[in-house]
């Protein structure tokens, strides 16, 4: 809003005083015709006039005042001096009952008008249809009629758009919408004009009581278009309620604000994360944009706006030019004379607020205010909702230990990446990196210690790679990162932060942690995979069989030879452990949150390597892998955890049925006779301890319980050989 022009309300204010001093005197000039009437019907014409100007009528979207019957009725049945003085008196009268405060300037410019536009009402009527006055309605009298609304919307236009030109604030359109609704205003008025008239004939004193029930009609339209306006309010924030867009929100609230309250802007403010900024969130309609700043509100610059919502109240400035607590925004736009604010609040709790402009003062009525009222209220309510919505959504992106995004962001953000790549053309890299012997820092130091590792490499990913991509938390003690660059250049990048790594420290509880290494796997788009999901598990390939079995602490680029030890494990048949880990993970994404698990190995395994040596051992093996296959089910995953341990893994199983499978694995196994040379048949025993794991959301907190449960193995086949 552009700041206030002081000279043009000086000569606006000289305007008001001048035309009000003329109409009232005009007024004065006409009193000695007033009196000559009785005294009562008097008192029920400026009654009737009082009333009609109090309830405004709904014409169309805007309320109208049949004040305009008074003058076009009085000026054909009494006199032109009752015309003149009722409709100045009621006017008056009516100012001062109202709730709105004006100015005694404006107050008195209104008057003079008024009495200025009835005078040459009865000037043009009396030229038309003649000095006569009665209740008879001939054609003559019709034409005075319609030239005397003429005339009075000509001189009443001249001065309001002489005072808004004083005020620059004119405009053709603003001026055009005026005159139209004063046009219906007439229009309706005369009709009513023509009723009292021939009433007049009757009972010069009961026309105008007859005529009062018209402030009851009044009334009831008024309450008929407060309830289809609630109605309508009720049936759009209803619309609202299944919203959980802030933006959606705030743009359909500014929109159904402005049009209740017949605004000529509305403007939703939302807090910024600091809290001392106001940034409009949405600004309706569009084209008012240029008035406002877009930097925001701030707190320290004071303002309507900040009092209202440090007060927790709203409020209403009818006149914006005569509280010194409106500020200028420093925008070279247009002026609004009035201001309605709503602060949005709930639980105590302030995200914002809502605010109504308009061009005029007085611009607002109270109903619609209070419907504007109800529905910020609402959209607090709907703000919140919103606003914890995607506070869970955030959270439910997030690792919370690390702070990075967690697996399910980066699949959403990889494939979003992928498909712009297609269009635009530019690379797409993605790298795994894992820590190397991680679990040293947890059996050593502790989980916690781990915990820290994870953070401070995190927090060094996530410096070192800034604006070049995106570091997520794969699983466990792995990252991933999608990078804007080719294989070549991700290569470079992965490794000095693998260099990085080897130097870094982390300082926990007195204890300073390193000798930290990451293995790194790299797969670019579109050399290596076209597909985001196989992009990813190129990647993966990478950094297990290009970097982790070949050493660790290296990086690694994807090469065709990786894929066939991918899925399969080469000696018996059975996926591999990478490939379970990559399978859970998918299951998860589905939903699947409840798991058996079932961990065993080969407990004379040593004697029959020992004894028959390693061939043996192998085809014992692959015997008992083909024996864990015909075990399970489809959808049941089982893989080789170590050299003869074997793990097996069960979406959605509860106890019981994990028992029957675990016992039906170890039957089959441990029924099994093994023949080597010599005809000597031996059979096997295993050591096995299967656990149900409930409610698990993340890969990683699912193999860490694997891994204790082998712990346990390894634990209970010591302390056997130590009794033995």
């Amino acid at each position: 809003m552009q700041p206030i022009d002081t000279l043009a309300v000086r000569r606006s204010t000289v305007l008001e005083w001048s035309v009000g001093a003329v109409g009232c005197l005009v007024c004065l000039g006409q009193i000695g015709g007033l009196v000559q009437l009785p005294v009562l019907e008097v008192l029920v014409l400026v009654l009737l006039s009082v009333s009609l100007e109090l309830v405004p009528v709904p014409i169309g979207k805007v309320l109208g005042s049949l004040l305009y019957m008074v003058p076009l009725a009085l000026t054909a049945a009494y006199s032109p001096a009752a015309a003149i003085c009722v409709t100045v008196i009621g006017w008056l009268i009516a100012s001062f009952l109202q709730k709105d405060k004006m100015r005694w300037s404006t107050r008195l410019f209104n008057a003079g008008q008024y009495g200025l536009s009835a005078y040459a009402l009865t000037k043009v009527y009396r030229a038309v249809a003649g000095p006569a006055v009665g209740s008879v309605i001939t054609v003559r009298v019709l034409l005075g009629l319609v030239a005397a609304c003429v005339a009075f919307m000509v001189v009443n236009h001249a001065f309001i758009q002489l005072l808004l030109y004083t005020r620059r604030r004119w405009n053709v359109l603003d001026a055009g919408k005026l005159a139209a609704v004063d046009g219906l205003n007439f229009a309706v008025a005369m009709g009513f004009a023509v009723v009292f008239i021939w009433l007049t004939g009757w009972s010069a004193l009961w026309a105008p009581v007859v005529m009062l029930p018209l402030v009851l009609v009044s009334q009831m339209f008024r309450l008929y278009r407060r309830m289809t306006t609630l109605r309508d309010v009720h049936t759009e924030i209803l619309q609202l309620t299944g919203k959980l867009d802030v933006d959606t929100l705030t743009e359909e609230s500014a929109r159904i604000a402005l049009k209740v309250a017949d605004a000529d802007a509305c403007v939703v403010y939302l807090l910024d994360a600091s809290g001392e900024v106001l940034l409009p969130n949405a600004l309706y309609p569009a084209k008012a944009m240029v008035d406002f700043s877009l930097n925001g509100i701030h707190r320290a610059g004071g303002g309507v706006i900040w009092a209202h919502l440090e007060k927790g109240t709203w409020g209403y400035v009818p006149n914006t030019r005569r509280d010194p607590r409106v500020v200028s925004d420093g925008v070279d736009g247009r002026f609004y004379l009035s201001l309605a604010v709503f602060p949005l609040q709930t639980h105590g709790k302030t995200m914002g607020a809502l605010a109504l402009y308009g061009l005029h003062a007085y611009a607002f009525q109270d109903e619609p205010l209070h419907l504007v009222r109800l529905l910020s209220g609402q959209l607090s309510v709907l703000l919140e909702n919103a606003q914890l919505y995607a506070e869970l959504q955030e959270q439910s992106l997030r690792d919370p230990n690390s702070g990075l995004y967690n697996y399910r962001y980066l699949y959403e953000a990889l494939e979003r990446r992928v498909a712009e790549a297609r269009r635009t053309g530019e690379p797409v890299s993605v790298a795994i990196l894992d820590i190397d012997s991680f679990k040293k820092f947890n059996d050593t130091y502790g989980h916690l210690a781990g915990d820290a590792v994870l953070q401070s490499l995190a927090q060094l990913l996530r410096a070192t790679v800034g604006s070049q991509g995106i570091v997520t938390r794969y699983g466990g003690e792995e990252f991933a990162v999608v990078l804007n660059m080719t294989p070549e250049q991700a290569f470079a990048l992965l490794e000095s932060i693998r260099s990085d790594v080897m130097r870094h420290v982390v300082e926990f509880q007195g204890y300073r942690l390193q000798g930290i290494t990451i293995s790194c796997g790299i797969a670019g788009y579109p050399v290596h995979a076209t597909d985001d999901r196989d992009l990813l598990l190129k990647a993966d390939s990478a950094m297990y069989w290009g970097a982790k079995q070949r050493g660790r602490n290296r990086t690694a680029v994807y090469a065709p030879e990786f894929d066939t030890q991918l899925f399969v494990d080469e000696l018996t048949g059975l996926y591999t452990y990478h490939f379970v880990t990559q399978q859970v993970r998918q299951d998860m994404e589905r939903g699947v949150v409840n798991w058996g698990i079932i961990c065993f190995d080969i407990e004379n395994f040593s004697f029959i390597n020992a004894t028959f040596g390693r061939d043996a051992g192998d085809s014992v093996l692959r015997e008992v892998s083909w024996l864990v296959k015909e075990s399970l089910r489809a959808g049941e995953l089982a893989c080789r955890f170590a050299a003869d341990e074997f793990l097996v893994v069960l979406p959605g199983v509860h106890h019981t049925e994990l028992q029957a499978i675990c016992g039906r694995l170890v039957t089959a196994v441990e029924g099994r006779r093994f023949a080597f040379r010599n005809n000597v048949v031996v059979s096997v025993k295993l050591r096995h301890l299967s656990d149900v794991c409930e409610n698990i959301h993340e890969p990683g907190n699912l193999f860490e319980q694997v891994g204790r449960l082998f712990g346990e193995l390894n634990v209970a086949g010591s302390d056997r050989e130590a009794v033995k």
